[in-house]
């Protein structure tokens, strides 16, 4: 009986803690990028997820997920704004002085995990 209530318990769990982890696959015409996203740690990452980093906020809405690196290379500054109904995607970046953006579609794909922490 025990072992049922877990497994019942285990099962009605997973599909709310499914919908805080994913990932988005968002295109451009020049490029792919692959978010791997934690809604309830607030963290995200991108491609091959060489850094994990505080996302920015989400809504019912949007995502925005914003990736400063004040000490990379002047001051770099990633911003992508995810609608959450329609998929629409907006890439912006700027890094000393300079700036670049892109807009795209994204779409949601099962996620991926981020790399096992060492300690």
């Amino acid at each position: 009986m025990m072992r049922a209530i877990a497994f019942l318990a285990v099962t009605l769990a997973t599909p709310g803690m499914a919908a805080d982890q994913f990932d988005l696959v968002c295109v451009s015409k020049t490029q792919t990028v692959r978010y791997r996203v934690d809604l309830a740690k607030g963290e995200a990452c991108s491609d091959s997820c060489d850094r994990v980093w505080k996302m920015g906020e989400a809504t019912t809405g949007e995502l925005r997920l914003i990736d400063k690196r004040p000490d990379y290379r002047g001051d770099l500054e990633e911003r992508s704004v995810v609608s959450r109904q329609s998929g629409e995607w907006h890439y912006d970046m700027s890094m000393s002085g300079s700036s670049s953006s892109r807009d795209g579609k994204c779409d949601p794909a099962p996620f991926s995990g981020f790399p096992a922490a060492k300690f």
